[in-house]
């Protein structure tokens, strides 16, 4: 599940299936504005902090793989890495876009996300995809290793990417 802790109260509130959330495996959590966006092993959740209601996003409603691995809220969408694929969720009219190999990526594995003012940087197996979001062009470049570390984090700093592996 999900811990919220309070530090003006001093408590912890736990989000699980109980309340609503896809599942109680939880990969990754990241806040956009007062929208807390939470993905898992069963789906996408958001949590909204000003009404406390819980929406839940899987392959019924759009989501075709459920195995969320990263994401990166924008003021425009979502962006979620799956084990079969990247997604772009667009809330406003709640529409979903897949993107795999068949688009360009170099696995369908979506380990880490990084979003600039230009750019979603995707990191996979081996490869860190640049996709370039005004023109879908997509760039990638191979670690210089065996193709087999999986990219864990990904951050941007000026003109510097940092890349995390396991």
């Amino acid at each position: 599940g999900a811990v919220r802790y309070d530090k003006a109260l001093r408590k912890t509130t736990l989000y699980n299936r109980t309340s609503m959330l896809a599942s109680n495996k939880v990969n990754v959590v990241r806040m956009l504005n007062n929208l807390v966006w939470i993905g898992q092993s069963g789906g996408l959740s958001v949590f909204n902090r000003n009404t406390g209601l819980i929406s839940s996003y899987s392959g019924a409603n759009g989501l075709t793989n459920s195995e969320v691995l990263c994401l990166w809220p924008d003021e425009e969408n979502v962006w979620v890495g799956t084990i079969n694929g990247l997604f772009c969720f667009y809330p406003r009219v709640n529409r979903w876009v897949s993107y795999t190999t068949l688009d360009g990526l170099p696995s369908n594995a979506v380990y880490a996300l990084h979003k600039t003012a230009t750019a979603l940087w995707i990191g996979t197996k081996g490869a860190v995809t640049e996709f370039t979001i005004a023109t879908g062009a997509k760039t990638t470049y191979t670690l210089d290793d065996d193709g087999n570390a999986r990219i864990r984090s990904l951050w941007c700093a000026g003109d510097a990417l940092y890349i995390a592996t396991e």
